[in-house]
């Protein structure tokens, strides 16, 4: 969704694209090219070492939208190198995706398909019997971060209760 063909044609033409798809970029791949490298995408550990060898280096950004200790920030820091987060481009998407599993799961849409394909699905009372509905229920949040900032305005129409606990939050937020 965010490393779309567009986006692939558009980076070729300002940059010497270098790409690796479907598991972290392996050693021998990163070690060749440390020190032409000016901006890494993705999950690439890069500890002090591997700092030092990359003297054009301007920027991490972390796909994986964690702060995992596979990056010597310090040394980042130090070397004036940014560490970025992709979370605010691809909080949307996720926050889609966990308001429809909510939706499903209350529901339990996918139980019922499974009986549906057996021909062996009830309906009316009998097929909710332990549905509900997420009008007006109670949400908790645990961690108020991207996600959360997204999910909420998708769950506005529910007229969720919504609590939230995150001790980043300053008592006033």
């Amino acid at each position: 969704m965010v490393y779309t063909l567009d986006v692939k044609k558009e980076l070729n033409e300002i940059s010497n694209l270098i790409t690796h798809f479907g598991s972290r970029a392996p050693d021998h791949l990163i070690e060749t090219h440390l020190s032409e490298v000016e901006i890494i995408v993705g999950q690439t550990d890069m500890l002090k070492e591997r700092l030092e060898k990359s003297t054009k280096l301007k920027a991490i950004i972390n796909v994986k939208c964690n702060w995992e200790p596979n990056i010597d920030y310090i040394e980042a820091q130090r070397r004036g190198i940014y560490v970025l987060s992709a979370a605010p481009a691809m909080a949307p998407a996720v926050a889609e995706a966990c308001l429809g599993y909510a939706i499903s799961l209350s529901r339990g849409t996918l139980g019922t398909y499974k009986k549906f394909l057996k021909s062996d699905e009830k309906y009316g009372i009998k097929g909710n019997i332990n549905s509900y509905t997420l009008f007006n229920s109670d949400v908790g949040f645990i961690g108020f971060g991207n996600l959360a900032k997204s999910l909420l305005p998708l769950l506005k129409p529910f007229n969720c209760n919504i609590s939230v606990f995150d001790p980043w939050l300053s008592k006033d937020y």
